[in-house]
């Protein structure tokens, strides 16, 4: 399992995701997350109130964090290899709406206007091969 990291503006509240999200499934708001799906189809995007990210991220990137959103909240979408069209999905929704950072785990780590322009290039994107 591996972990879609999206940080938004702390400014953006988890109900402004539900617009952007309800193109790819029911949204459910949930105290430590957002859900997206029902059932087996579901996944939740957890909100990482205990900063674990902050111990998480190098320095650098922290920064460029910093740099490009101020404080952030961090929401983290744990997924398998084949859940990645989905992971693909639900952070191109975030970064079509809303300003922020996205870190796939694997090999891209940057803004959302440079995650979309990648995922422009290469639909069929694959970042665990990128590596």
């Amino acid at each position: 399992m591996n972990n879609l990291i999206i940080c938004i503006p702390t400014t953006v509240q988890p109900a402004d995701l539900v617009e952007p999200l309800s193109a790819i499934g029911e949204v459910g708001l949930h105290p430590d997350a957002v859900t997206v799906g029902k059932g087996v189809g579901g996944v939740s995007l957890w909100l990482d109130k205990d900063r674990e990210l902050d111990r998480e991220f190098e320095q650098e990137e922290l920064a460029r964090i910093a740099e490009l959103l101020g404080p952030y909240t961090g929401l983290i979408l744990p997924y398998r290899y084949r859940d990645m069209d989905l992971a693909k999905r639900i952070a191109r929704a975030i970064a079509e709406r809303f300003p922020c950072v996205v870190d796939t785990d694997w090999s891209f780590f940057g803004s959302g206007k440079e995650f979309l322009a990648r995922l422009d290039a290469d639909p069929d994107w694959d970042w665990w091969e990128d590596e």
